[in-house]
């Protein structure tokens, strides 16, 4: 198992509160000024996705976006945020994996839907 510094935590200080379930649940976006909940977070995943500004990304990625930072230094900002604590992610995802698998692919070169596996 893999660990990755708490994503909720990140989210609380920013602002937003990350619900308890570990389905996607919708909240209001951190990266752009969000008046209604366009975004959503799976705290099982360790994962972020907004729907109006087409970020996607884990714990780190969001805080090098926030901040306009690299990523050793989003890792050492979310060891302080966070307090050095980190979560067990209960299962390793691959780059593969699709954030929303429900959802078709499209494919620019055929114009044609992919369909999800």
């Amino acid at each position: 198992m893999t660990s990755k510094h708490d994503l909720a935590a990140v989210l609380k200080h920013y602002g937003t509160n990350c619900p308890e379930k570990r389905q996607w649940s919708a909240i209001k976006c951190v990266i752009h000024d969000d008046t209604h909940a366009s975004a959503a977070v799976s705290p099982d995943r360790e994962m972020f996705f907004c729907h109006a500004c087409d970020f996607a990304g884990d714990v780190y990625e969001l805080i090098m976006r926030k901040e306009g930072v690299g990523f050793k230094d989003a890792v050492s900002r979310a060891e302080t945020i966070t307090n050095g604590s980190r979560r067990e992610l209960s299962h390793q995802y691959k780059r593969t994996d699709s954030l929303l698998p429900e959802v078709k692919r499209h494919n620019k070169r055929s114009g044609r839907f992919i369909p999800t596996r």
